[in-house]
C-alpha cells in the first residue's frame, strides 16, 4: 500500500543546492530539490550538517540488513508525504497471538526525511494480521538511527542494528503479555471519554474510533483507534498512533 497524494516519487533524484539570501549573498542553509534536472522541487531547507541520504539508499539498507538475517519478509507499506519517507517492511515469522486466531507481527520501518525533521534509522512497529491495524511500539520494540552514513563508522552501525533486529522477537515476547491483560481490561463509556481526552485526539476521529470498537474491553477500543489512525496514512496519524500506543501500554 502506497500513499499516492503526492505525484512526487520518493525515489526521484534529489541533491543538495546551496541557497541564496534576498540581496544575492550566498546562505548557510542549503535547499533539498528533488529533481534538479526537470522540475526541480524543493521539499527542505536544512544546515550545512544535515547528511543528504537518498530513500533508495535507505531501502537498501533495509533489505541488505534483512536479508543477512534470513528471515522471511514482506513489503508491507511506503508512507512519503514528499518530505518523509518510511519503508514498511512486515516480518512474517516475528508474531505473538494475543488471544485465539488475534496475531501480531513485528515490522521494520526503514524511516528517512528530506526536510531535516527525522534521521535515516529503522524502527520496529507491529501490525495485528487480522486487519492489518498498525501499532507504533517502538518505544517499547526498539528502533536505531545512524549517525555516521559514509564513513568507515557506518559498518560497526550496521552491526547494532543487526543485533537489534535479531532481538526484536524477543521484545515482542516481553510486550505480548500487556497485550494480552487489555482484552481482558473492560472499558465503560466514561473509560473511553476519559481516552479520548487524555489522548487528545480530533473529534472527527474519536467518532470514527467510537463507532468502530468491536468490544468493550482496552484491547477492542485500541485496535479500533490503531485502525482508524492508520488508514489515514499520514505521518500525523503516525504520532498519534504512538500515543495511543503510550497511553494503553507504558507502565503508570
Amino acid at each position: 500500500m502506497t500513499n499516492s497524494k503526492t505525484a512526487l516519487s520518493p525515489f526521484a533524484p534529489v541533491e543538495l543546492q546551496p541557497l541564496r539570501r534576498a540581496n544575492g549573498d550566498h546562505s548557510s542553509r542549503l535547499a533539498v530539490v528533488l529533481n534538479p534536472n526537470a522540475d526541480a522541487t524543493e521539499v527542505g531547507v536544512v544546515s550545512p550538517e544535515y547528511k543528504l541520504v537518498k530513500n533508495s539508499e535507505v531501502v537498501q539498507v533495509a533489505k541488505d540488513l534483512l536479508g543477512g538475517t534470513g528471515m522471511p519478509v514482506e513489503e508491507h507499506q511506503t508512507l512519503w508525504n514528499g518530505k518523509k519517507f518510511r519503508q514498511r517492511y512486515l516480518l512474517t515469522q516475528t508474531t505473538g497471538e494475543v488471544k485465539v486466531g488475534d496475531v501480531v507481527a513485528c515490522t521494520l520501518d526503514a524511516i528517512n526525511s528530506y526536510d531535516g525533521s527525522t534521521t535515516f534509522g529503522l524502527e520496529f512497529n507491529a501490525v495485528r494480521l487480522v486487519c492489518s491495524n498498525g501499532m507504533m511500539l517502538s518505544f517499547m520494540l526498539g528502533g536505531f538511527r545512524f549517525k555516521h552514513w559514509g564513513s568507515q563508522n557506518f559498518d560497526r552501525e550496521l552491526r547494532v542494528a543487526a543485533r537489534q533486529l535479531d532481538r526484536v522477537g524477543n521484545r515482542l515476547h516481553k510486550v505480548l503479555p500487556m497485550l494480552v491483560d487489555l482484552t481482558h481490561k473492560r472499558m465503560r463509556r466514561a473509560d473511553i471519554q476519559k481516552f479520548f481526552r487524555e489522548t487528545n485526539l480530533p473529534i472527527t476521529t474519536q467518532a470514527k474510533v467510537f463507532n468502530g470498537i468491536e468490544d468493550d474491553t482496552a484491547w477492542g477500543v485500541y485496535n479500533a483507534a490503531t485502525d482508524v489512525l492508520t488508514k489515514q496514512e499520514r505521518f500525523s496519524a503516525e504520532n498519534l498512533n504512538r500515543r495511543v500506543s503510550q497511553y494503553f501500554l507504558s507502565p503508570n
